[in-house]
């Protein structure tokens, strides 16, 4: 358990190659005490897949996912409300990996997980599942579920989030995929606020950065587009 906060403190405090190396120690330790199955190797499966996934290694994170949600649904009630996380998680790597029906899915359950649980992160998967829509060309449906994200995201986190900041960037993409001329301004404050919380090298960040690149793209802002296409590290499929 020492471990596990020490992993948490650090992930909190954006120290990921402790928080990595922690709860891999962890996991050695939970595997000697409890079985594979058990939930809190679960738990930490999430967790691993988490710092994987914001990292860019989307092989990993889906092989960690994948295993944490077999657990949870093996071993947890059918409604157990935090397997939100990693199918909401699992979502996002199928996202960049251009699984759209996939991630799709996984959201559909999570949100419907969410909404019968009163779940803090209904929120970011309302985005997320914004952001898939909007992806797979229907706008007009993501512009609804984004507004709904930015309500939700208020409501749980406060208005100066980084998850708000991120749901509002979401909106702005999606209403310029419907042909929307949309505020570039908002959109830069909105990737920055994102990019001041992880860095650029991460998941989240590199989401943000594609979403204003698309931005400036439909405004005509080459020069814009030039400098986010040197930030891109091309995660998205």
């Amino acid at each position: 358990w020492a471990l596990t906060s020490l992993g948490s403190a650090a992930y909190a405090n954006a120290n990921a190659q402790l928080a990595q190396s922690t709860w891999n120690r962890m996991l050695q330790v939970a595997l000697q005490v409890y079985d594979e199955d058990h939930p809190e190797v679960a738990t930490l499966r999430n967790s691993l897949g988490l710092l994987a996934m914001e990292q860019g290694r989307f092989e990993d994170a889906r092989l960690d996912f994948e295993d944490a949600i077999r657990i949870d649904r093996l071993r947890r009630t059918e409604r157990f409300d935090d397997l939100v996380y990693p199918l909401s998680n699992l979502a996002l790597v199928a996202t960049f990996e251009g699984r759209l029906a996939e991630a799709e899915g996984l959201l559909a359950e999570a949100q419907e997980i969410a909404v019968e649980q009163s779940h803090r992160w209904l929120g970011p998967i309302l985005s997320r599942r914004a952001d898939v829509a909007c992806l797979g060309g229907s706008a007009s449906e993501g512009v609804a579920l984004a507004r709904e994200a930015v309500e939700a995201s208020v409501a749980e986190f406060g208005p100066e989030d980084w998850r708000v900041r991120q749901a509002q960037l979401t909106e702005l993409f999606c209403r310029s995929v419907a042909g929307t001329q949309v505020s570039t301004e908002e959109a830069d404050a909105a990737l920055a606020a994102v990019v001041e919380r992880w860095g650029y090298a991460n998941c989240y960040s590199q989401r943000a950065v594609e979403q204003a690149l698309a931005i400036h793209a439909a405004s005509g802002n080459s020069r814009r587009v030039s400098e986010l296409r040197e930030l891109s590290l091309g995660w998205l499929r």
